[in-house]
């Protein structure tokens, strides 16, 4: 099989090899293609810091290409104080995540403090002002929480029933 010459096929076919290698290379280095602190936003957030919340993605210095939406927004949801998040990507390297944080039902007022109330009775120290309208559960030695939550690490919580008792 000797030399058969150069054909537009064959051009244009080294044509595209060489476009290729040259958009490979391009997105693997240019720092555009990169995920860093800058390139993530979370929307609006009222007592949650931006950079708390990036800490907890993982994101850092990673290519937008291996970035997996549906892990960040399980990372991001894992905070106790949120209760909701949607992660979208955006080339070259943008990552857009939007923050729904938990808002308090209730004050829990202990002698150890004033704790936030969830719907689900979790307790969560105080991030912000609290709104002075909630209902103030007034309980200093925590007699109303569920000891066998205490005990098993996952933190104070007040009995469901009680605090739908006192919201209504």
């Amino acid at each position: 099989l000797g030399w058969t010459g150069l054909r537009p096929s064959k051009i244009s076919s080294l044509l595209l090899l060489i476009l290729g290698a040259v958009t490979l290379y391009w997105t693997e280095t240019s720092p555009a293609f990169y995920v860093y602190a800058d390139s993530v936003s979370f929307g609006s957030l009222s007592y949650l810091s931006p950079q708390e919340l990036y800490a907890r993605t993982d994101l850092e210095g990673l290519s937008i290409f291996w970035v997996d939406a549906d892990r960040v927004q399980a990372q991001i949801a894992a905070d106790p104080y949120v209760t909701g998040a949607a992660a979208h990507v955006r080339l070259p390297g943008r990552v857009e995540i939007a923050v729904q944080e938990a808002s308090p039902v209730a004050v829990w007022v202990t002698d150890g403090g004033e704790l936030w109330l969830l719907p689900d009775g979790t307790a969560l120290a105080g991030r912000a002002a609290t709104n002075p309208e909630l209902v103030r559960i007034i309980d200093g030695p925590q007699a109303a929480r569920r000891p066998e939550l205490a005990q098993s690490g996952q933190g104070p919580r007040l009995e469901e029933a009680l605090l739908q008792s006192a919201l209504t």
